[in-house]
């Protein structure tokens, strides 16, 4: 059975750190992470409704270790700031149609308890999304955004959290209760997309005229078929023939889906016919070298898009904080992913590039979804176009991938 890693493991066995990468912290799925080592200050709460959901955000010194816990008879919700004190000159309390009362205390430990008093039921409906942090200036903001959910939905999340005390008293609480991890879905959606297609062939091999667009069809049915194998994965390949999408289509479908994972596959050219090996791409807005903006630009000129979001229900300032929010998190999954596949890749003596992990804006990773953009090898480079015409060596790439992608952490 193929050993199972953290995220962790991804990152110390790619040679990172957490600081390389810009892990924020979050809720007992991926451990908070407290930020240097000064007190943290609790400086302001605001909240504002929009579009019938309720956002609530923390203003913090330093980026802030917390805990979220909801509690019924009467509605509540909790948030306590580890190692926080409350800047009682700055701090307002904020209340809505939603939120009736807020109530602050100091804890035993050090932390600094805000209890919001509901007038309805309401919590984050994704832990991934709907609980967020983000850098504000020289401060830290904690956003929440909490939907309408009956009352049935509200008890069974309060019921699956343990060690509940319903104490009324937030001083005197002295039980910490945090969210569980958000329940596993039964399959992760999967969505792979074979890169150009139709009448855009993408490159060409300089010594047999391989079409890139057939080279990536090709290893898109093969990775379907391996992770076939997995009864966990829920499989949709953006194109089964040669046929032409646009970018955005293309991004767009792991939204649709509410994907959990969107791999890109493609094999490039290079004006050097001896450059050759494997690497991956991630989103960013600044590329990580020249040649990878290169690359994405040659990438885009399939059609020009913006990124995608869920986030149109929102005025334009909040979909901004949201989108940003978003794409922070999911941008750090995607690099976690992108380590992982050449960590295995190295390990099975597979040719790389150097520093193989690169980014750069591709319009095709522009969605809500953690995804990474394979390069299978350079069509320009002799030698490798060989290899990625011959099914035995795009199959060992699939079969690597495959279980790159069944050991890995889903966000949920």
């Amino acid at each position: 059975m193929d050993k199972k890693y953290t995220r962790l493991d991804f990152l110390r066995k790619s040679g990172m750190t957490i600081g390389s990468v810009g892990l924020m912290s979050s809720i007992v799925s991926i451990p908070s992470i407290v930020y240097g080592s000064s007190k943290n200050q609790l400086k302001n709460m605001r909240s504002m409704i929009s579009s019938g959901n309720t956002l609530v955000f923390f203003t913090s010194s330093i980026h802030p270790k917390y805990k979220i816990a909801l509690f019924e008879n009467p509605l509540r919700l909790s948030i306590d700031f580890s190692g926080t004190d409350l800047d009682k000159k700055t701090f307002h309390k904020i209340t809505n149609s939603t939120i009736k009362n807020v109530r602050t205390g100091k804890q035993a430990n050090g932390d600094t308890r805000v209890v919001l008093d509901l007038s309805t039921t309401v919590m984050p409906l994704n832990l991934s999304t709907d609980v967020l942090v983000r850098k504000r200036g020289r401060n830290y903001e904690l956003a929440i955004k909490l939907t309408k959910v009956s009352r049935v939905a509200f008890a069974t999340m309060v019921d699956k959290l343990p060690g509940i005390q319903n104490n009324n008293n937030v001083a005197e609480t002295n039980v910490s209760r945090t969210f569980a991890k958000s329940k596993t879905p039964n399959k992760f959606t999967i969505i792979i997309d074979a890169g150009h297609g139709g009448k855009d062939p993408g490159a060409v091999g300089k010594k047999y005229g391989t079409l890139e667009k057939n080279v990536t069809l090709k290893a898109a049915l093969f990775l379907e078929q391996e992770l076939k194998q997995n009864k966990k994965f829920n499989i949709i390949l953006t194109r089964k023939t040669d046929k032409y999408l646009f970018l955005r289509d293309r991004a767009e479908i792991s939204s649709k889906y509410d994907a959990h994972l969107f791999i890109s596959l493609h094999a490039d050219a290079s004006p050097s016919i001896k450059t050759k090996g494997l690497s991956t791409y991630t989103l960013s807005q600044k590329a990580s070298d020249e040649e990878s903006e290169k690359l994405a630009q040659r990438e885009n000129a399939a059609d020009l898009i913006g990124i995608t979001g869920s986030f149109k229900e929102y005025t334009p300032d909040l979909q901004e904080v949201l989108s940003s929010l978003s794409q922070r998190k999911v941008q750090e999954a995607s690099i976690e992913f992108a380590n992982a596949f050449i960590w295995s890749a190295k390990n099975l003596k597979m040719q790389t590039l150097p520093n193989p992990v690169r980014s750069a804006g591709f319009a095709v990773l522009k969605s809500n979804t953690p995804s990474t953009l394979i390069e299978m090898g350079f069509l320009s480079n002799a030698d490798e176009e060989t290899l990625l015409r011959k099914d035995s060596h795009i199959r060992r790439l699939c079969k690597t991938l495959s279980k790159t992608i069944s050991s890995y952490d889903f966000l949920t």
